[in-house]
């Protein structure tokens, strides 16, 4: 998922990206949100992208606002 967003970088030079399980990710570019591709991103994915990148801290603070 990292190359995935550093591609998208590279190509998009967006200021924020959204991930919601299931649904292709969301690129705010501008100020404005683009769907770059219909590569959806499953649970798993999302989870396993969040265990790797996450502190404890912020993995229990997005447990919290779920």
């Amino acid at each position: 998922m990292i190359e995935v967003i550093e591609r998208y970088n590279e190509e998009y030079k967006f200021s924020d990206i959204h991930f919601k399980e299931d649904k292709p990710a969301m690129l705010r570019i501008n100020g404005d949100m683009i769907t770059p591709s219909e590569d959806i991103i499953s649970s798993s994915e999302l989870r396993e992208f969040a265990d790797q990148t996450l502190s404890e801290n912020q993995k229990t603070t997005s447990r919290r606002g779920s």
